[in-house]
């Protein structure tokens, strides 16, 4: 049998298990189109079922599986692209593909939007997020760069992290023969692009580079992998759109490789760093402490720090701390440019993205924060069906039509 035949048996004959099992996590009451978004869960559970599934009978590497079975159109989620109007060019900056989104109405000198993609360093593409790069370069009328980094697990932190900041620098350096202002270019992201674009940020501003990006963009930033008990990391430990353990799946593929997700039980359960860790100055950068209490439900609970495995997180701690990595490592955030931080109340993500924004602000930074308490991890999908998606781009092109 072929790899997709097998997988459409496959699909068939879990489909109405993963419809019992999704029926066990219900939708959140006060999500908005909820029946909507309980087909939008359905499809990840789906995949990720199957793509696990499909590892153990020896079909390939679940995230291959993931690829695959994510671009089908039974079990894709993706928008299709609205590309008129404007021109889309498929370019390499100093090595790194890219795509060049330019209004047909291009002006000279104008600003212009750096767009790295989400996927958990492992999925996505800029082709993906067309949908969305193509809106806001016809709506702004500016060019908007989309980076095609290389993705984990065959390429490994820092590959993801040095191709954006060569790709980023590159359209600093030489702006003005793209008809771009260099000093109004803005660096942005969603999920791990938003921890790339944060990184790359946070680089700029390290190595003293003679121009820094205007505003910094980050939706539903994953940000530091020290703590996966966080309030939000609790009330969505079952979400289906992204749960913890494939959240921690990503953190483990971007930073060691392909089969780190075999052993992620010990980091879901904050086994992976030590008592000593756990009380550090590193600790206190994602202190619970740092968000509001009407944020934390009444089955929290409080993180125990008399816990470690002191052979792990010698083993993870030189990835795991450094700040180009995740970010929220950071010790000093001052400097840094003006950010955008967009969160979702149905998150594992939501309090990495409160807590840097709460840090920013107290560094002196300027800071735009856009908590979407009843939308989920991807606040742009299907943003011709679902209202609270359009509200999301539509708040986007407002902001940028101001800063830039």
């Amino acid at each position: 049998m072929t790899l997709t035949g097998t997988l459409l048996t496959l699909s068939i004959s879990v489909a109405l298990t993963c419809y019992l099992f999704y029926a066990l996590v219900p939708v959140p009451p006060d999500i908005e189109q909820g029946d909507a978004v309980f087909w939008i869960f359905a499809k990840r559970k789906h995949v990720r079922a199957l793509s696990t599934i499909g590892e153990y009978l020896g079909l390939g590497h679940r995230i291959n599986l993931t690829r695959y079975l994510s671009l089908t159109s039974l079990l894709s989620i993706n928008d299709p692209a609205n590309n008129t109007d404007v021109k889309i060019s498929s370019l390499a900056f100093d090595g790194v593909p890219v795509l060049l989104t330019e209004p047909l109405k291009r002006v000279e000198n104008s600003p212009a939007l750096i767009w790295i993609h989400g996927g958990g360093w492992t999925l996505g593409s800029a082709e993906a997020d067309e949908f969305l790069t193509s809106e806001i370069s016809r709506r702004l009328e500016i060019p908007i760069v989309s980076l095609n980094y290389r993705l984990a697990p065959e390429h490994i932190f820092p590959a993801a992290f040095n191709d954006c900041f060569t790709a980023v620098k590159h359209v600093i350096d030489n702006a003005r023969s793209y008809g771009i202002d260099p000093k109004r270019i803005a660096v942005g992201g969603a999920s791990s692009g938003g921890n790339l674009a944060a990184a790359v940020s946070l680089k700029l501003r390290d190595v003293m580079h003679s121009v820094q990006p205007i505003v910094q963009i980050l939706f539903v930033p994953c940000l530091q992998a020290l703590d996966f008990n966080t309030p939000s990391y609790q009330s969505n430990a079952d979400n289906g759109f992204l749960p913890r353990y494939w959240m921690v799946n990503f953190w483990l593929w971007y930073a060691f490789g392909s089969y780190e997700h075999l052993r992620n039980i010990e980091f879901i359960e904050n086994q992976h760093t030590s008592h000593e860790a756990k009380i550090s100055e590193h600790a206190k950068r994602v202190d619970h402490n740092l968000l509001s209490r009407t944020l934390i439900d009444a089955a929290y609970v409080p993180n125990a720090i008399d816990f470690g495995n002191e052979s792990l997180w010698g083993e993870v701690k030189d990835v795991f701390l450094n700040p180009y990595f995740a970010p929220l490592m950071a010790e000093n955030l001052s400097g840094l440019p003006e950010a955008y931080v967009a969160t979702a109340g149905w998150d594992v993500l939501r309090d990495d993205g409160l807590m840097y924004a709460k840090r920013l602000q107290g560094a002196g930074v300027r800071v735009q924060s856009m908590p979407y308490q009843n939308g989920f991890h991807n606040l742009f999908i299907q943003s011709n069906h679902f209202k609270l998606s359009k509200t999301v781009i539509d708040d986007l092109v407002q902001f940028l039509a101001v800063k830039l």
